[in-house]
């Protein structure tokens, strides 16, 4: 794989995804949560700096997964959920859609495997594996877990 300088790993949401940019040259992290209109925002800021051969965005594809949702539910709570989760999957397309057609370099990743102590990573530990990593963070220090599921995505990119 090409050696790209920066990372964007996305987590789609239908309200606002979260979005982690990695520069590997700074070795920072940035991360934040955008809506849909203001990542078409973004692509656009990007699209202008004709960095498109040094820009690999990763996104959260949960529908590459055979079962997509996990949830121990019934009725109509398992009916919210699974309206959800296709809300998600279909936002995820949509943003894969749009990278696509401003003709940037994407790569459609898996859902991560939750293996951090309660099940979802916490603010704490994410903040250890920047630093494993040897990077910084610069941003806001809280984070929704969306946006920490995109540092995730573009961590494991790097």
């Amino acid at each position: 794989m090409k050696d790209y300088r920066f990372i964007i790993g996305i987590d789609p949401d239908v309200s606002k995804s979260g979005i982690c940019l990695i520069d590997k040259q700074k070795k920072t992290v940035s991360a934040w949560s955008a809506t849909f209109p203001e990542f078409i925002n973004y692509l656009n800021e990007l699209n202008k700096e004709s960095m498109k051969d040094d820009i690999l965005f990763v996104v959260e594809a949960g529908w590459l997964n055979a079962i997509s949702s996990f949830h121990n539910a019934y009725g109509k709570r398992a009916q919210r959920i699974a309206k959800n989760v296709g809300s998600n999957h279909e936002t995820g397309k949509k943003i894969i859609e749009m990278i696509n057609s401003y003709e940037f370099n994407y790569l459609e990743q898996r859902p991560l495997k939750k293996i951090w102590k309660k099940g979802k990573i916490s603010q704490e530990e994410l903040y250890l594996q920047i630093k494993n990593v040897d990077y910084n963070y610069i941003g806001n220090r809280r984070m929704n877990q969306d946006v920490r599921d995109a540092c995730l995505i573009a961590l494991m990119n790097v």
